[in-house]
């Protein structure tokens, strides 16, 4: 998927509750040694830990949430939770977890996930859908002026939301900008939704491309 279509579907599958259109913009990264001195120092402090464990089970919580319903209000509400246990714990934990880590470091913090004994999960992949799925989809929007319309309206939408995500991930108006692409998604359908936020291969995402630029 490297054509520009794929630069709004991201944007797009972003927009959650929570509004992850931080997405964006790259994390810092951190070496290993600043994760193994946060993972010694919350191991040291019951205090910490706690409150490290009841993040990790709030976000696992969070994410089964999101798999039924991306639009769940109460994805917000664990969302400010755990912003707020995390507040707690201190700024160098928040830097740090939310940093780009390599896969040593990662593991470090997943081992001590595990140890809260709450349920851990690993990620799952993002679902697939065939190129032929993906043509009868674009086909079906083709043919349906109002849905082309709205189709449009969204790809604006979330090249807006881009655009503000990248100058400020924490502008307000990605919350409204995130909604309104939610209820245009709505209206395209539960298909139009599955297909925009499944794993495509290069032609697949390239006929989505084309349709995007026809938009113009």
């Amino acid at each position: 998927m490297t054509t520009r279509f794929v630069s709004v579907i991201t944007v797009l599958a972003a927009v959650t509750a929570t509004v992850a259109l931080a997405q964006e913009k790259a994390p810092p990264k951190v070496s290993k040694a600043e994760v193994q001195k946060l993972v010694g120092s919350l191991k040291s402090d019951k205090a910490k830990l706690a409150l490290f464990c009841q993040i990790t089970k709030l976000d696992i919580q969070s994410d089964a949430l999101a798999q039924k319903n991306q639009n769940d209000p109460k994805l917000q509400e664990l969302s400010q939770r755990m912003a707020d246990l995390a507040a707690k714990i201190g700024p160098d934990y928040e830097r740090i977890i939310d940093a780009d880590m390599d896969e040593a470091s990662s593991a470090l913090v997943d081992d001590l996930s595990k140890s809260c004994n709450v349920g851990f999960k690993a990620p799952q992949a993002a679902p697939k859908a065939t190129k032929a799925e993906v043509q009868q989809l674009v086909s079906s929007i083709k043919s349906d002026k109002e849905k082309l319309a709205d189709f449009c309206t969204q790809t604006k939408l979330a090249n807006q939301a881009g655009a503000l995500a990248q100058k400020n991930p924490k502008d307000p108006k990605l919350k409204e900008l995130g909604k309104q692409m939610d209820d245009i998604g709505e209206k395209l359908g539960a298909d139009y939704q599955r297909i925009v936020a499944s794993d495509l291969d290069e032609a697949s995402s390239g006929l989505l491309d084309n349709l995007y630029k026809s938009c113009k």
